[in-house]
């Protein structure tokens, strides 16, 4: 299996940060549930397509996948918000951020591709658009 972790410039407390981060993301994506509608992207499955491309993009520095991943974060907590306002609030943030952290990337970056793909169905899924 392929090492996917986040290892910063040799200082052993970015590392652990780099690590802590990718533990909250899988975390808060697992608390998803999986959708019950073949019809509709599951989220749940987007998001960890995402940590993925964000994890193995050579054109990230440590900082900014460290950034991109807090942002997953964000988007799968703001999933489990009842209050449709709010969800949509956060998720328009995370969104936002997401697309400044990826807005240098060459276009044929595997994580720009990504992007490309995921972000309408997640603006979809939040009622963004």
């Amino acid at each position: 299996m392929p090492d996917h972790s986040i290892s910063i410039g040799g200082n052993a407390g970015n590392i652990i940060q780099g690590s802590t981060v990718q533990g909250n993301v899988s975390a808060a994506i697992n608390e998803l549930p999986a959708s019950n509608d073949p019809e509709k992207p599951d989220l749940k499955e987007l998001l960890i397509q995402l940590k993925r491309a964000i994890e193995t993009e050579p054109s990230l520095d440590d900082k900014k996948k460290i950034k991109a991943l807090k942002q997953v974060e964000s988007l799968a907590k703001a999933a489990e918000i009842p209050q449709e306002g709010e969800k949509k609030e956060r998720a328009e943030d995370a969104l936002t951020m997401l697309k400044g952290i990826f807005s240098n990337l060459n276009t044929g970056a595997t994580l720009f591709l990504a992007w490309d793909q995921l972000h309408p169905m997640l603006s979809q899924l939040f009622r963004l658009e």
